[in-house]
C-alpha cells in the first residue's frame, strides 16, 4: 500500500457536539489510509497542509475540505424531510434536505453539500431518542420505527457511503486517491461467523413434532427421515442438538474460525435449558480454541440492562470454560443503545455483535463495518466495539417465513452490499438450525453462505480479532 495521505482535522462546530464529531471522524481514519491529526485551532495547521474543517468555515493556510454543521433530529426524519442527490452517478441520501451537490470546489477548496457527520451520528445513535416509543414483544425497537426503517435504508450501508464521500473530498483536494486500509490481511472484507447456542437438548422432541408436520403436509420422505433421527436419539441417548463438534468440523472445512456464544444460566423462561457447568462444555471450548475460534457470552434475556446479572453470567461462563470472555451478544437481540453498551463495557466486555434486525437482514445502523459505541449522555467513546449483525438464520425462517430454497435470493444482495463496504460484519447461524432432520435444507443454505464468502475472497475471523484490527488501525492514526 502507498504512503498514507497526511491531513489535519479541525472541529469548529458547537462545543456540545465536538466529542461526537471526533468519534465519527475517528471511524473514517480507522477505515482509510490517512495519517490524520486533530488540532484545536487553525494556527496548529502547517502552511500548505490539507485539512478537514467541520462546522464554521475558517481560514486555514492550505487546501480545505469543509463540512457544514447542520443538526439532524432523528425523531423527525422522514422521506419528506430528506432528499437524494447525485454523487458521481450514484444516489446519496442527504438527511438535512439541502439538495446541494455532494462535493463542490471553491478556489482550490472542497465543500461538502450536507452534514455527513451529524447524519452518521443520527443513523447510528438515533434510536437513543426513541426509548419511549413503540416496542415489540421482546422490548426491542422494531425495524419500522428505527431511522433506517423509516427512511427505507435497511438494505443500504448508508454510513459507509457517506464516509466514502468524505474520502472523495479529500482525494479531490489533495489530488491523491484515498485508499482503504488493509485491515483484513489482504482480503477485501471480513466475516465473523457466529453461533448462538440456545438449545442442546430435546432435539428428539422437535424431530417428532416436525416429523408429524411433514407427514401431515404430504412431505413423507422428510417425515420418515426426521422420525428415524428421533428414534436414533432415543436409542443412543445422543441428542440431535448436541452437535457443536459437528458444527465446528463443518466450519473448519471451509476455513472458518467461528465464534460460539454460550448461554450460561437460566434466569428467565427464555434462557438456557442446560447447565453450563457440565464438564462437556470445557471440552468443547478447548476444541473451539484449538481450531482458532473463540467462546463468547450469549447474555441472558434480562441482562442487557442489568450490570449485576451480566457480570454474574460472565463469571459463570468463564468458570465453566476456563478462559476470559470479552465478546457478547444479547439474547433475542435485546439491546437498549442508551444503556446496554455502558453495561457491557462496565462488565469489561470489549466486543458486542447484537446490532442487527430480527425481522430482516440488513444494516440496523447503516454500516457493515465495526465501530466503537458512543455514550451521548456522558459524551464519551466507550471501550466496546460493535460488529454489525447483517444476517440471522431465524430471520429468514421465523420472521420472513421463507424456506431455505427461497432464502438465498432474499439475502444475496444484502451480503454483496456488505462485502462492498470493505468492512467486517457478523452472520448468525444457530447450532440447532444446522440439524438437518429438524430443519431440512438450512444446513445446505448455510454452506451456500460460506461458499459465497469464500468466493468473494472474505477473511473469516473471530469477533475479538476483528475488533483488534480496528483498534490497531485507530492506534496507527
Amino acid at each position: 500500500m502507498t504512503a498514507p495521505i497526511e491531513c489535519f482535522i479541525l472541529i469548529a462546530c458547537p462545543h456540545e457536539f465536538t466529542t461526537e464529531a471526533r468519534w465519527v471522524l475517528g471511524m473514517w481514519t480507522a477505515r482509510y489510509n490517512v495519517a490524520a491529526r486533530f488540532v484545536r485551532t487553525n494556527a496548529d495547521i502547517p502552511q500548505g497542509a490539507p485539512a478537514i474543517v467541520y462546522g464554521d468555515r475558517v481560514e486555514i493556510p492550505g487546501p480545505m475540505v469543509h463540512i457544514p454543521h447542520i443538526p439532524v433530529d432523528s425523531t423527525h426524519l422522514s422521506p419528506e424531510t430528506t432528499c437524494w442527490v447525485d454523487h458521481h452517478g450514484d444516489p446519496i441520501l442527504d438527511l438535512t434536505g439541502t439538495g446541494n451537490p455532494t462535493i463542490s470546489r471553491h478556489n482550490g477548496d472542497i465543500s461538502l453539500g450536507f452534514d455527513i457527520i451529524a447524519s452518521i451520528a443520527e443513523i447510528i445513535l438515533g434510536e437513543q431518542s426513541m426509548q419511549e416509543r413503540v416496542r415489540d414483544t421482546h422490548g426491542r425497537v422494531p425495524m419500522a420505527a428505527t431511522p433506517v426503517g423509516r427512511l427505507g435504508l435497511v438494505g443500504t450501508p448508508v454510513v459507509d457511503h457517506w464516509l466514502g464521500v468524505l474520502s472523495d473530498g479529500v482525494s479531490a483536494v489533495t489530488n491523491r486517491q484515498v485508499q482503504r486500509r488493509g485491515l483484513w490481511g489482504g482480503a477485501p472484507f471480513a466475516v465473523c461467523i457466529t453461533h448462538d447456542i440456545d438449545r442442546v437438548t430435546r432435539g428428539w422432541v422437535d424431530a417428532v413434532r416436525r416429523g408429524r408436520s411433514f407427514v401431515s403436509s404430504g412431505r413423507i420422505r422428510e417425515g420418515i427421515r426426521t422420525a428415524g433421527a428421533a428414534l436414533r436419539v432415543l436409542r443412543t441417548g445422543h441428542d440431535l442438538y448436541w452437535n457443536l463438534r459437528e458444527v465446528l468440523e463443518l466450519d473448519v472445512s471451509y476455513g472458518v474460525t467461528p465464534t460460539f456464544l454460550l448461554l450460561p444460566s437460566r434466569s428467565h423462561d427464555l434462557d438456557a435449558r442446560f447447565d453450563i457447568r457440565e464438564g462437556r462444555w470445557r471440552e468443547i471450548a478447548s476444541d473451539i480454541r484449538d481450531a482458532g475460534g473463540e467462546i463468547g457470552l450469549h447474555a441472558g434475556y434480562e441482562s442487557f440492562r442489568d450490570l449485576d446479572a451480566l457480570r454474574r453470567e460472565q463469571r459463570e461462563l468463564e468458570d465453566a470454560v476456563g478462559e476470559v470472555i470479552s465478546t457478547v451478544r444479547q439474547h433475542y437481540l435485546r439491546f437498549d443503545p442508551c444503556v446496554t453498551p455502558g453495561v457491557q463495557s462496565n462488565a469489561g466486555l470489549l466486543t458486542d455483535t447484537t446490532a442487527g434486525f430480527a425481522e430482516t437482514p440488513g444494516f440496523r445502523h447503516g454500516t457493515a463495518f465495526p465501530y466503537p459505541w458512543f455514550d451521548r449522555g456522558g459524551k464519551q467513546v466507550l471501550p466496546i466495539m460493535e460488529i454489525p449483525l447483517v444476517l440471522m438464520d431465524r430471520t429468514l425462517d421465523v420472521y420472513l417465513g421463507l424456506g431455505p430454497e427461497r432464502a438465498w435470493d432474499h439475502i444475496e444482495t444484502i451480503l454483496d452490499r456488505a462485502a462492498d463496504t470493505g468492512g467486517c460484519f457478523s452472520i448468525l447461524w444457530h447450532n440447532h438450525v444446522l440439524v438437518e432432520a429438524c430443519f431440512p435444507g438450512w444446513s445446505e443454505l448455510y454452506e451456500q453462505v460460506l461458499v459465497w464468502a469464500r468466493g468473494r475472497g472474505a477473511r473469516f475471523t473471530t469477533c475479538t480479532n476483528a475488533s483488534q484490527s480496528i483498534l490497531d488501525a485507530s492506534g496507527a492514526v
